[in-house]
């Protein structure tokens, strides 16, 4: 993270798009599915990009998986305010998600 992002930029993306991406009902988007929506999705590019041109060293797909997995961070510490609205569980040893069933 350190300066190539803000947490507060792609989070509510990654938020949005978990609800977005397609998957069989009941299932869990998995972090790969979450990787390509994100690189398909106008809004979440620009993001990527800019943290890419902050950190040229790091891939673009290298820069969103890791926006992914400090989502996925602060859910596990329970300092996110998504932390109630989405099911985690390890999916090919990587967190998916699903919105919560209420």
């Amino acid at each position: 993270m350190g300066s190539c992002f803000d947490l507060d930029d792609v989070f509510p993306i990654i938020a949005r798009l978990i609800g977005e991406t397609e998957v069989e009902p009941g299932a869990y988007v998995e972090h790969d599915d979450l990787l390509r929506a994100l690189l398909g999705d106008t809004e979440a590019v620009a993001v990527i990009e800019d943290a890419h041109s902050r950190c040229p060293q790091r891939s673009l797909e290298d820069l969103t998986s890791n926006m992914i997995a400090w989502f996925s961070q602060k859910i596990t510490v329970g300092d996110s305010p998504w932390k109630d609205d989405f099911e985690r569980a390890k999916v090919r040893r990587k967190w998916a998600y699903r919105p919560a069933q209420l």
